[in-house]
């Protein structure tokens, strides 16, 4: 079997186990543990997608574990996955990314057999299906943390057989930390058939023939990972990718959610109308929009509890919640009027973003807080603007009153 083969193999990356969860151990130091064991869970789920297709093999695109302070359960819970795949017979090929590079590696816990971690300086495996080589399978992995040259080309592909590079570097993203940073182009250059890559948490198919291809990680750990995390499932026939099946793996699932307050007289007319179910099972809330339930939500403890009732109707639990509502004002016919309110208020609606960030320097004793108002982007600064501009409106009209 050569290039015009067929094989079937699964694309796996960054399942970061035994993650921390720091954020949410404040919050809740269970719903933290449960959230913990999800890596673990997702791990298993994908050992399961590969026995029951009947993979030819695993590829692991690095950060297998999340940090260098990994727990021995992490250990024996990874090795014991991998000697599951090898008791159906399937191999898995793992490069080491930045959460795990070769140097944290512990000899102690023994990888199964049918284990090969990639080395630092690259190498490559032949694999053999029904006694005949079908696949070139290369990988490089990070001898430290920090590695900010490109790996790939430590890598070369074989001509004669469907090629595989198993690599953890950023292509081209603003999102993630540039390790290991190289090109689309670069990567067409090498001329392998698939790019099987990782450290990129957003999955996506990059390009096709060459496939280059991120499946993101396994479980999304904030609420900026959102929606369904997994692998994919690659296809091969007659030496071309085929078909790419992505299969959901993540137990738990972000999702954020706008909340409009407009029409709703109380709040169980609006929780009545709600329905979160498809967003996700770990919720950002974002009560948006106008009316009376505005002065209700600017308790801080009565919006929260509201936001995870909300959650818990649906079957998901609360992340973290805004309130982004505006009371029943018509700022627009305040601004309109003769009196000192109107004035007032034409004032302060219609001072620009770089005014009122000039305004704020001046301030005495703005000089400590410089970088701070520095920081803030012209949206944030315009909502704040907004946010006291409704706060004056009402004082103002409680004086009057």
């Amino acid at each position: 079997m050569g290039k015009d083969g067929d094989l079937t193999f699964i694309h796996c990356a960054d399942l970061h186990l035994d993650s921390q969860f720091k954020g949410l151990a404040v919050k809740d130091d269970h719903w933290a543990k449960e959230m913990r064991e999800s890596t673990f869970i997702a791990l298993e789920h994908m050992v399961e997608a590969a026995r029951s297709k009947k993979v030819d093999l695993v590829v692991l695109a690095g950060d297998v574990f999340d940090s260098d302070e990994r727990s021995v359960r992490a250990q024996f819970r990874f090795r014991d996955a991998m000697s599951r795949l090898g008791e159906d017979g399937i191999p898995c090929y793992i490069a080491c990314g930045n959460h795990d590079p070769l140097e944290d590696w512990k000899d102690s816990v023994r990888l199964p057999e049918n284990v090969h971690r990639f080395s630092a300086a690259g190498d490559a495996v032949r694999f053999r299906k029904n006694g005949k080589e079908s696949a070139h399978i290369a990988g490089v992995s990070y001898p430290v943390r920090d590695v900010h040259e490109d790996l790939s080309p430590y890598l070369s592909p074989d001509d004669r057989l469907f090629s595989i590079a198993v690599l953890h570097c950023n292509v081209g993203s603003d999102d993630h930390a540039p390790y290991s940073p190289t090109t689309k182009e670069v990567l067409i250059k090498r001329g392998f058939d698939y790019y099987a890559l990782g450290h990129v948490h957003g999955r996506g198919i990059l390009n096709e023939r060459p496939h280059i291809v991120y499946p993101g990680n396994t479980q999304g750990r904030h609420v900026n990972e959102r929606g369904v995390k997994g692998c994919y499932h690659v296809t091969v026939r007659g030496g071309v990718v085929s078909a790419m099946e992505f299969i959901p793996l993540s137990p738990f699932i972000w999702g954020r959610c706008e909340v409009d307050i407009t029409g709703h007289p109380s709040l169980d007319s609006l929780i009545d109308s709600t329905d979160l179910s498809q967003a996700g099972n770990i919720l950002e809330l974002e009560f948006v929009g106008r009316g009376p339930l505005d002065s209700e939500l600017r308790d801080h403890d009565k919006a929260e509890d509201f936001a995870s009732l909300i959650c818990s109707r649906s079957g998901a639990r609360l992340a973290r919640f805004r309130v982004k509502t505006r009371p029943e004002l018509d700022l627009e016919s305040l601004r309109q009027g003769k009196d000192l309110l109107a004035s007032i208020m034409r004032t302060a609606g219609g001072s620009e973003v770089d005014d009122v960030r000039d305004h704020l320097k001046r301030l005495p004793g703005a000089n400590r807080f410089r970088k701070w108002i520095d920081a803030i982007d012209d949206d944030e600064l315009a909502e704040i603007v907004d946010e006291a501009s409704l706060l004056l409106a009402d004082r103002l009209l409680e004086d009057r009153g």
